[in-house]
């Protein structure tokens, strides 16, 4: 472990970036990663850092002689495994490390840990090291709103990275849409509409997510509450072409999505598509003898589908086509984990649009860790959601170094070295106190 400290010029202004980093081998290969970003820390707090690392054994053992002078410190453990998560997904590097970029990874952090307002982020600071570890100075709601105005602004470059970073080879894109109940009625994109939820007489907003074929999420953008689903498709052709610079493109979606007006579309761009069909489509194609059932009796045909696709056979037989149409299951996964199991989308605390799609973006992003910390825990039997209580369980302890203070991060408990090991996550010996 050691301190990686870059100064750098733009302009007139001097900036320094200072990370906490490690080396490790994976596959024969030294590779390096980052466990804490200490870009915020005065010099004095640096030098007290890097004399922990360059003195450790000898610190330890002052440590065990005079441990009745430490006091329990901030809870550690989920904050620090989150960051690096962060970094592994591409989040980190997307965002980049503007005082805007890194308030925003609070709140995508914050999300994952306490759901909430933006001043559920401002008390999780006070608990959690998440100052300490982003290198962040003390913060208030209006600093997060306007991190919130800048993630909105940035969000297109922020996902056109990530898309590149990830080297999407995919060629079949699933996307669906949902929506999310208002209390009140002064957001700005907020109207009636179809209410999934059944609120009746609840304004709402509509969201569309784009996955990859594995449910890797891509995009979302927020739409007024009253949009049809099928008329926030051509948006997302748009968004694949024009952004992402995709060219060979299956777009996968249900029968209230990919009406004919959105197939043209579709087509007209190059792409193909996979949906269903309706049940009048059904019995129409049953009375002119294209579909023949031994049994066509109308309820015979309650709960049955019909695939569509313009696919070419010799790309994808029926199977291949039936099996793409139910990783759609994967975005619906996406959208009770986001809205109501765990992320939750609502309530919307916030009244501006650009905010709105900013609340949204950062659920979005906040899923994509919660994907890698699923794949990570699977044989542990062991939900991100839980993995991230128990990590939370890790606190440090304050003790005194010379005329310093610094947090001593303790050695986990079996079962939390057991999810850090499965998600190649290391925890820093030592932080600094940020006052």
């Amino acid at each position: 472990m050691y301190m990686d400290i870059c100064k750098y010029k733009r302009g007139d202004k001097e900036y320094k970036r200072v990370l906490l980093r490690e080396a490790y081998r994976e596959n024969g290969k030294v590779k390096k990663r980052t466990i804490a970003n200490l870009s915020g820390c005065t010099d004095e707090q640096i030098k007290a850092i890097k004399y922990g690392l360059d003195n450790t054994e000898a610190i330890n053992n002052n440590l065990v002689s005079d441990i009745s002078q430490a006091v329990s410190g901030k809870i550690v453990g989920a904050v620090a495994a989150l960051y690096q998560a962060a970094g592994m997904c591409g989040i980190t590097n997307a965002l980049g490390n503007t005082a805007s970029a890194r308030l925003s990874l609070a709140m995508i952090i914050s999300r994952l840990i306490n759901q909430g307002s933006r001043l559920s982020c401002i008390e999780l600071a006070k608990n959690h090291t998440l100052r300490e570890i982003l290198g962040l100075p003390e913060f208030t709601e209006d600093h997060l709103y306007d991190a919130m105005d800048w993630l909105t602004e940035h969000q297109e470059n922020i996902e056109k990275k990530l898309f590149s970073d990830n080297a999407q080879s995919d060629t079949i894109y699933l996307y669906d849409v949902s929506s999310t109940y208002l209390e009140g009625t002064q957001n700005e994109l907020a109207d009636y509409g179809y209410n999934r939820d059944k609120k009746i007489g609840k304004m709402q907003i509509v969201y569309g997510l784009l996955t990859s074929s594995e449910g890797e999420p891509l995009s979302i953008e927020a739409f007024p509450g009253n949009t049809r689903d099928h008329l926030t498709v051509k948006n997302q052709i748009e968004k694949l072409q024009a952004k992402f610079g995709c060219s060979k493109i299956t777009f996968v979606g249900d029968k209230g999505m990919l009406k004919s007006a959105q197939i043209t579309d579709l087509q007209e761009h190059g792409f193909n598509y996979i949906t269903t069909i309706s049940k009048p489509e059904i019995n129409t194609l049953l009375k002119n003898n294209i579909l023949q059932m031994e049994l066509a009796e109308t309820a015979k045909l309650d709960g049955c589908y019909v695939m569509k696709t313009d696919l070419p056979e010799q790309s994808a037989d029926k199977e291949t086509i039936h099996k793409r149409y139910k990783d759609l299951a994967l975005v619906e996964h996406a959208f009770r984990t986001c809205k109501t199991d765990w992320l939750e989308a609502q309530p919307v605390f916030v009244r501006k649009e650009n905010r709105t799609r900013a609340h949204l973006f950062i659920i979005m992003l906040a899923y994509k860790i919660a994907m890698l910390l699923e794949r990570s825990w699977s044989d542990l039997n062991v939900s991100a959601k839980n993995g991230v209580k128990t990590l939370s369980t890790i606190t440090s302890f304050v003790c005194k170094i010379g005329q310093d203070k610094v947090i001593k991060v303790p050695k986990p408990s079996p079962m939390c070295e057991s999810l850090l090991k499965k998600l190649k996550v290391v925890l820093p010996d030592f932080l600094p106190i940020i006052t």
